[in-house]
């Protein structure tokens, strides 16, 4: 009788010693990462020591980098974020991790999560890979390159101003957050291969691919914490498992379509157009290059995510920000009156480049805003770092990002505050110096030409062509995933310009 009841009470003995050393193991992990791992001198919060956790969390409430340089001006240059990785917030240890000639490579785990049928500039982390793709795709990105493709870049803006015009002569408020990302999504998709994506109602500016664009950057987030559930989508995918939602779909069918068409061109002995496919295409038949069409496939939707998404918040920002300083507005609206003296002027990027207030706007929306804020971690090299009176061991995790640079309160005092007079100076050395919204070195945005011609126009064209009546409201809701994105629409009523 004893040992049948040993015998039936052994599942529970075995499950109350599971349990007991599982806490065991658990304390024993917190007590190695709180007390005696390489990194415990580095401070933050005690959570983000003991657990990856803490910083989940902060990530999916959508103001991650807010938080930590929140902690930065509490802890100083060095905080740890996770009981491996370390965030840096000072000027030349940006440049030392991020510079030309940096020895940090990309931390696999977070970049992987971003990773489609293949790797593309974003994702690679070979340095002479990356090197080799960015050759191919350097000439499409280039300035001169992409003033090929003004005209239609100015024809697509006053496309999005007529539509404006509709809709103010209709008495309706002008949504700024789709309206922006309406322009850019169609500028980039016919730029990259000559296949826009258009609106689905050009009355709301909306487009069933924003559904998109906002569910995929949260879920990127979550596959860079839990890289196994990435692991099994792709798989699922692989076995086309028809419950399997794929939400980049669409992009790539467009992205698809748009590369047959240049090699039909080609084929054809047609000349190819200066779009993004049509120049690597040519530029890899040059150097002998093989490139495969998967790989431009996770190019071109790279594309569309890197193009749309950053510089529609950019305008967005900056065009409601422009719109809450009336007198600033005014005195931006005159200065544009000498390269567009009526509403069918259609000025050079060039004329308008030689403005200083426009481009002093322009160039604080970005600081402002800093559309490019993905903590970006990188790994320490194999003969260690050291940042100060610390020695960070190989292997450990560094991250930054472009607003740490760019909120810099030396450089740029009263940094949240939209502020474009403080580009209005004889010497602005120092104010570019940390003025790193497209990061910088070999990894920094290779989008931005494309981005600054796109705002140049887009803002020279909405300001000579509206007054503002009433910004709306509430402030921007900002939300910092892989891109940044507003929730609200950024309702304005404006007025048209008579002449």
């Amino acid at each position: 009788m004893e040992n049948r009841i040993l015998t039936s009470q052994n599942p529970a003995i075995i499950a109350g010693y599971t349990i007991s050393l599982l806490l065991i193991a658990w304390l024993s992990r917190c007590v190695y990462y709180g007390l005696f791992h390489p990194l415990c001198h580095v401070p933050g919060p005690r959570l983000a020591a003991l657990s990856r956790w803490w910083l989940f969390f902060k990530e999916m409430q959508g103001k991650p980098h807010e938080v930590i340089l929140d902690l930065h001006r509490t802890y100083g240059s060095l905080v740890r974020i996770a009981p491996d990785e370390v965030s840096v917030n000072g000027h030349q240890a940006y440049l030392e991790i991020y510079g030309q000639n940096s020895k940090f490579l990309k931390a696999p785990y977070y970049y992987n999560a971003f990773k489609s049928h293949t790797h593309n500039l974003f994702t690679m982390s070979d340095k002479e890979d990356h090197s080799s793709e960015r050759r191919l795709y350097s000439h499409a990105f280039s300035r001169a390159n992409i003033l090929k493709y003004e005209n239609m870049i100015c024809d697509k803006v006053i496309r999005l101003m007529n539509q404006m015009s509709d809709s103010v002569q209709r008495g309706e408020p002008i949504p700024l957050s789709p309206a922006c990302r309406s322009l850019t999504l169609g500028t980039i998709s016919e730029w990259a291969f000559g296949n826009p994506m258009r609106l689905s109602d050009d009355k709301t500016f909306e487009s069933s691919l924003y559904h998109t664009f906002d569910t995929v950057t949260p879920v990127s987030i979550f596959f860079q914490h839990f890289p196994t559930m990435r692991r099994l989508q792709r798989w699922l995918g692989a076995l086309r498992f028809p419950f399997l939602l794929n939400p980049i779909g669409d992009m790539e069918k467009c992205v698809k379509e748009g590369l047959e068409k240049e090699k039909m061109a080609k084929q054809s002995d047609l000349d190819l157009r200066n779009t993004m496919f049509g120049n690597v295409i040519t530029k890899a038949e040059q150097k002998g290059t093989p490139i495969e069409d998967t790989q431009m496939i996770s190019e071109g939707v790279l594309m569309i995510f890197a193009g749309t998404d950053t510089t529609a918040a950019t305008l967005s920002n900056g065009l409601y920000s422009l719109l809450k300083r009336p007198d600033l507005y005014t005195r931006l609206q005159q200065e544009l009156l000498t390269v567009m003296p009526t509403l069918e002027s259609r000025p050079t990027v060039m004329q308008l480049e030689s403005l200083p207030l426009l481009d002093a706007c322009i160039k604080e929306g970005l600081r402002h805003v800093c559309p490019v804020r993905g903590r970006l971690p990188r790994v320490v090299p194999p003969e260690g770092w050291k940042f100060g009176n610390l020695y960070l061991p190989p292997g450990t995790l560094v991250a930054s990002t472009p607003l740490y640079e760019c909120r810099n309160e030396e450089a740029f005092p009263k940094p949240t505050e939209y502020l474009p007079e403080r580009w209005l100076v004889k010497d602005r050395s120092n104010l570019l110096a940390h003025f790193q919204p497209f990061s910088t070195g070999p990894r920094q945005c290779i989008g931005q030409n494309l981005s600054m011609i796109e705002q140049f126009l887009a803002i020279a064209h909405f300001v000579r062509r509206f007054t503002p009546i009433h910004v709306i409201g509430p402030d921007p809701d900002l939300k910092e995933f892989s891109t940044l994105w507003f929730k609200s629409p950024l309702n304005v009523e404006l007025r048209l310009e008579e002449s």
